[in-house]
């Protein structure tokens, strides 16, 4: 009970601020991961989604250069948007820590 109370007090808050910057969807996610060969077996395994964009194992310079946004990971395409894997290094997990993402919640059709 005390989840639904909690959760219509907000829906309140959010409809009495004035309007922002008006949005439809989201460009891309990324996650921050500590082991991104583990990650990505998991997310692949999972989701199967088709990889957008990664850094070949064989790069020269310039494309190590031109992809270094990826900073070692991998972007997949779900739908119209990307989501990303981001390895961290030895970094730990901390779910309080400021700019982590809590959760990932995707859309899938009605089971049959």
């Amino acid at each position: 009970m005390f989840y639904s109370e909690e959760l219509n007090k907000r829906r309140a808050s959010c409809r009495s601020r004035p309007p922002g910057i008006p949005t439809s969807a989201y460009s891309h996610i990324r996650v921050t991961v500590t082991d991104i060969a583990r990650s990505r077996t998991f997310y692949d395994s999972v989701f199967g989604w088709p990889v957008y964009a990664e850094l070949p194992e064989d790069a020269d310079a310039a494309t190590r250069t031109r992809m270094a946004f990826l900073f070692g990971g991998v972007l997949y395409q779900v739908g119209d948007t990307l989501f990303g894997l981001r390895p961290v290094a030895n970094d730990r997990f901390d779910e309080d820590r400021v700019g982590r993402t809590g959760g990932i919640a995707v859309a899938a059709p009605p089971a049959r």
